[in-house]
Formats: C-alpha cells, structure tokens, sequence
C-alpha cells in the first residue's frame, strides 16, 4: 500500500514531521558552515599576491618560487587556493608558460597595490623601530641632575651605544613639568619639592634616582672655618654658642647659620624650598644677602663677595672637592632632601631607548 494510502497513524506521522523539521536544519546549518567558510576563503594574504604579481613577472611558476623563497608545490598550492576562493580561473598553461587570465588580469592591479602597500608598511615600521633603539634621544632635564648628574650616570650607556645621539635640553623645573603635560617632551628629568609624595606629580609617573640637599658653602678662610671669628660685633651672642673643634668641620648651630648674610637660591627652586623648611624646623628666619638663579652664580658670588650661600650640594661636589670652596650641612634639625628621577606622562608609552637609559644610569647608582 502506497504511504499516500495508508491510513493516519499519528505516532508515525509525529515522526515523519519531526525528521522533515531536523532535515531542514541541518541543511540551514550546512549552508551556514559552507557561508562561514567561503567568508573565511576570501580573506586574501600578502603572499598570494605576491605570487599573482610574480607570475605576471616571471611567467613560471619555478621563477615565483625561486624569487618568494619557497618550493614549487607550495606556491602551485597557494595558486589553486586563490581560484578556489575567488571561484574563477586566474592562471593558465600556454606553451610551456603560466599567464594570467582575464580575471587574473583583474586582479593584478589590486594585487600590486598590496604588495606595495606591505612593503612600505614594514620600511616604516623598522624606521621607526630603529628611531626608537637608534637614536636621535631627546631628553629635557632640571639644571642640577642634568647638569651633575647624567653626564656621569649615563657616560657607560654611551659608549656603548655610539649610534645614539643623545639630545639634552636643561630647563626649569616648572617650564619642565609644563612641557611633560603639554606632549612637548615625552621624558625629563626633574626634581621633587622636598615632602613631595614619592610618586610625585599625580598627571605624571615619577622613578627616582637620586636626590639633593642643600649645603652651607663658604670661600676658604671664612669666619666659618675660623671659630673664635663668629664673635664679631654685630652678631647675635648664640653666634658663638655651639662652636666646637675641630676647625676643619667646626659645629655650628642653626641661629649663628641665620644670623649670616646668605647668598640664596631664588624662591620657588627645590633647594630653596629645603632651606626655608630647614629654617621654620629650627625657628630661625633667613637673612638674605642675595639671590641667584642659577647655582653656578650662585658660587661664584660666594668667592667674589666672600658671603656665604646655600647650594645645591651636587652643584657644589666638584668646586668642595677641587677645594675652591668650603661647605658644611645645615645645622641642627637637618634639612630635606629633594629627591630627583625621571618622569613622563601617565598615558604614554616609554620608547625602548628610553627604557634602556633609565635602566643603565639605574645600574650605575647601585
């Protein structure tokens, strides 16, 4: 009996619906599969272009593996692979050579321009990989660390990468800062207000690397190396208080310090800020002969008017050891450091020169 003539059974005909319905899904999902993987088929590689390129060129499928470095059955793989996924022919045998087809010929111009396009991508990444592990090095740096300190902390780094041109600017620090925040410069090193917290200015990633004080110098021969001279008319009684020998490192107590005429850093620098908190600690007030604003005038007003002055005391390192001048810390409640390091801005990216600099100048303070 036809199956058009049998009589209804709905058990059996539930189960002919029900496998009518799961045929049709799955020739949904195959289909699906068979759209996903066309989708997949055309995305098209450099390579594949570069070999319709070297056909063009070459018109032999050896020469396009010779010239791409591969073998023959590779690039003969690569050739089908594109036909099938452009499902058309773009290559054909004609007396004993490969040409193009009318499709491939098609093809060619876009596949050119990609070749092309590839190539200048990776010139101008390497450029700029070599830029960034080369050199030129800018670098914007506060007058005391990078005038005392990285010309030493980074001489090992140097030399040994002579292909890099290090390219030092010394400014102010709040002209640095200002620049740091404004992408003019992408790394500085710069120094912290004493009390400053550690990571710094919160807009800006701050590493330390090393720090200053202020220090007390003097030309030689000064009252200060001469005890019993403090007790000059004019001064304070406590001037002579506190002295004790030795006369080459005499103890002197934070009022005969204030109690002198002082040469001074101009408001606002680190130093200066250390020396005025140096001075409210103690409960003595400055007495100003002068500014400076730079610490290198700084001292030479020292030796030329034979006032003492507060320094940076790694601006004075080299005139204290050469002993041109003298220099004694702060008495009493010692003052704050103000710790010095690099700093660069919290969205950006350090280039690998930089990180390298950092990293060796690091090591030479270890």
């Amino acid at each position: 009996m036809s199956s058009l003539c049998k009589p209804y059974d709905k058990n059996t005909n539930n189960l002919y619906i029900v496998s009518y319905k799961y045929s049709i899904i799955r020739k949904q999902m195959t289909f699906q599969r068979n759209g996903e993987s066309r989708r997949r088929g055309k995305r098209m590689n450099v390579l594949k272009m570069q070999i319709v390129a070297g056909i063009e060129k070459y018109k032999k499928v050896t020469d396009v593996a010779a010239a791409l470095g591969m073998k023959q059955p590779t690039v003969s793989f690569h050739m089908k692979s594109l036909e099938k996924e452009f499902g058309t022919s773009l290559f054909q045998q004609r007396g004993g050579r490969v040409l193009l087809t009318e499709a491939g010929r098609t093809l060619l111009p876009y596949a050119i321009k990609i070749v092309a396009l590839a190539e200048e991508a990776g010139r101008s990444v390497k450029a700029m990989s070599d830029q960034q592990s080369q050199g030129p090095l800018p670098l914007a740096a506060a007058p005391v660390p990078g005038g005392c300190w990285l010309p030493s902390a980074a001489a090992a780094f140097l030399r040994e990468r002579p292909e890099v041109r290090l390219r030092l600017s010394v400014l102010p620090e709040h002209v640095l800062r200002e620049r740091l925040r404004s992408r003019e410069i992408g790394l500085a090193l710069l120094t912290l207000p004493p009390g400053s917290p550690p990571q710094g200015d919160a807009s800006l990633h701050f590493r330390p690397a090393g720090q200053d004080e202020p220090v007390l110098v003097f030309p030689p021969g000064h009252a200060l190396d001469r005890p019993g001279d403090l007790a000059a008319p004019g001064l304070p009684a406590d001037t002579v208080a506190g002295l004790a020998a030795p006369a080459e490192h005499p103890a002197v107590t934070p009022g005969q310090a204030a109690a002198l005429p002082l040469w001074l850093p101009e408001a606002g620098s680190c130093i200066r800020q250390s020396a005025d908190a140096w001075a409210a600690r103690n409960g003595v007030a400055l007495m100003a002969r002068g500014e400076a604003g730079s610490f290198e005038a700084l001292m030479g007003l020292v030796l030329a008017d034979g006032s003492p002055g507060i320094c940076s005391a790694a601006a004075a390192a080299a005139e204290l050891a050469a002993g041109r001048l003298r220099g004694i810390p702060l008495p009493g409640e010692s003052a704050a450091a103000c710790p010095w390091g690099w700093s660069w801005r919290r969205d950006q990216e350090l280039t690998p020169l930089q990180e390298a600099l950092m990293d060796a100048c690091g090591q030479r303070n270890q």
